[in-house]
């Protein structure tokens, strides 16, 4: 019976795993897709053409078409393609100063544990989308300076995560006794901690995609983000939302869809990332 039980485990998470694997493969198909296209429709986004003005959607134009004439479909693939490599970035340079201070606080001693999680909690105190404008209001408006801003609040929640996996991955039994030994700190980060947190980071990496796109969406809308001329997820939702209560207001529906499926999707390709590597302990 128990051989039979253990077979049907092993069945069963194995199914589990191709079918997150499944998810995982669709999802980042479609995230490829929108890539190709946003570069290739970048110059096409921005055509003007009066004649066909506030087209409603139709089998030419499936989003319909702006108060300019562009057309809507290749303005949102390519506005979805800037706001997810600007949410990529923003998610690996804050995933990688929260690895490297949660390491710092948690193999450093009690004093830079105190600091940092001191600096964490500080930072943390002030809203988020304050510190957001405030940044934002100082410097230039512009790509580098929403990536700046973003990353100032991006790190803080993951680097507390990632300290408190650290601290428990830490103080299991074969860590205490590789310390013992006399192995090094930077064979036990590298042999002993950061195999566990690939899973972690990855599943928080990609959760911090669609919150970074969704701030992009916010600084813009306030009008501190990138230039109108520039085809975002931010100015599409922002000059669509003028216009819902008209007839034009499928130019802040389809942006708004698409928004949604993009967080869906990155949050697939976290957790099926994380399921793979860890499918008996992820939930």
């Amino acid at each position: 019976m128990s051989g039979m039980k253990k077979r049907e485990n092993g069945k069963r998470l194995g199914n589990r795993r191709l079918f997150s694997m499944g998810l995982f493969g669709a999802s980042v198909l479609f995230l490829l897709l929108v890539a190709v296209f946003g570069y290739v429709w970048q110059d096409a986004a921005s055509v003007t053409d009066f004649s066909r003005k506030n087209l409603p959607p139709c089998a030419g134009y499936l989003f319909g078409t702006d108060w300019m004439g562009r057309d809507m479909l290749k303005r949102t693939v390519a506005g979805l393609s800037l706001s997810i490599r600007l949410g990529l970035l923003t998610a690996a340079i804050s995933a990688a100063v929260a690895l490297a201070l949660a390491l710092l606080a948690s193999l450093g001693g009690g004093l830079m544990d105190s600091l940092v999680c001191g600096l964490i909690n500080l930072v943390m105190g002030i809203p988020h989308m304050l510190l957001l404008i405030l940044i934002s209001y100082i410097m230039q408006p512009g790509m580098l300076t929403m990536i700046i801003s973003m990353c100032v609040v991006g790190w803080l929640g993951m680097a507390r995560f990632i300290r408190n996996q650290i601290v428990i991955i830490r103080d299991r039994d074969y860590n205490l006794a590789s310390r013992c030994l006399g192995t090094s700190t930077l064979r036990i980060i590298t042999r002993n901690l950061l195999p566990y947190l690939v899973s972690v980071i990855t599943l928080r990496m990609a959760l911090a995609i669609p919150g970074a796109i969704g701030s992009e969406v916010f600084i813009t809308y306030i009008g501190l983000g990138l230039p109108v001329s520039t085809p975002s997820l931010g100015n599409l939702i922002n000059t669509g939302r003028k216009l819902i209560s008209t007839s034009q207001s499928y130019q802040l529906v389809f942006p708004t869809i698409v928004l949604s499926i993009i967080t869906i999707s990155f949050y697939l390709i976290g957790n099926a990332f994380a399921d793979a590597a860890d499918p008996k302990n992820h939930v």
